[in-house]
This record gives structure tokens, sequence and C-alpha cells, in this order.
């Protein structure tokens, strides 16, 4: 038993010199798989964020702080969840070199936080190495990833 669907995920986000705000929806179209018992629907996921950012010549070229939050409740093998997340990022080393720390706790029921690290680094011009570890209570987004990027 396979189904495809389609589906859409926007996100909108206006961008001044020194401040970021930000609204992203996943899951627009509420696609359905099964029938019957079997049914699952994906349920749309609403989240809003607002970064503050700096730039100095010295040491540390970069700064922002973040603050983000679900607006809508995601059901989750483990319990519902709602997070809201606090986040601070340094770009030093001329912006070769990028870290990154935040808290996040589950605002429904039982408190389950967690804490976040992370590092960036720049091996050539526009294409970076990101990993990034996840720990603590809430098994929801507990975990650690590893990427390549490629900016222009």
């Amino acid at each position: 038993w396979q189904e495809s669907h389609c589906d859409l995920d926007v996100g909108l986000m206006l961008a001044f010199t020194h401040l970021q705000a930000g609204l992203t929806v996943r899951n627009l179209t509420t696609p359905e798989f099964g029938e019957g018992n079997e049914r699952f629907e994906l349920k749309r996921q609403v989240r809003a964020g607002l970064a503050v950012l700096g730039t100095s010549p010295g040491w540390i070229q970069a700064l922002t702080i973040a603050a983000d939050a679900d607006i809508t409740r995601t059901a989750t093998p483990f319990g519902d969840v709602r997070h809201i997340a606090l986040g601070g990022e340094l770009w030093l080393a001329k912006r070769r070199v990028g870290v990154r720390g935040g808290v996040a706790p589950n605002t429904i029921g039982e408190r389950r936080t967690t804490t976040s690290t992370g590092v960036s680094v720049k091996t050539f011009a526009g294409i970076y190495v990101d990993a990034a570890r996840t720990f603590g209570s809430d098994q929801t987004i507990r975990g650690w990833s590893t990427s390549g990027r490629i900016t222009f």
C-alpha cells in the first residue's frame, strides 16, 4: 500500500538591517493517507520567529540572538508538543567559523527541555560543513546532524 499526495510548505520573512521576522506554515494542504482506522493526516504546523543581528569588525564578526515558537500543537509518538526556543550564533575568524547554542522547552504537559550546540566551518568559497547536537529530556527533537551547504 503506497500513496502519494502533493503538499505545500510556505514561509514569509521580513528582513531589515538588524532585525528579521519570519513565519512558516508546513503541510498547508493537510494531506491524508489511507482509509478507515489506518487513515493518517499530516496536520498543519505554524511557527513564528524573531532575530536581532549585529556585526563588528572585531574578533566576533557577527552575532545573532533569536527566538521562535510553535503556534500550533503537533502530535508525536511521545505526546503532543509545542516548542519555544531561544538561541544565539557567533561568527568568528573572518566569518569562516560559526558556533551556536540554544534551549527549547516543550510548553505542553510535562516540561521537557532540550539544549543544542552546533558549529559551521567554511571550507571553500561558499561551501560549509555543519554539525549539530541536540540533547535533553524531549525525545521529539533530540539527536545530531551533519550536513554540507553551498551558498551563493
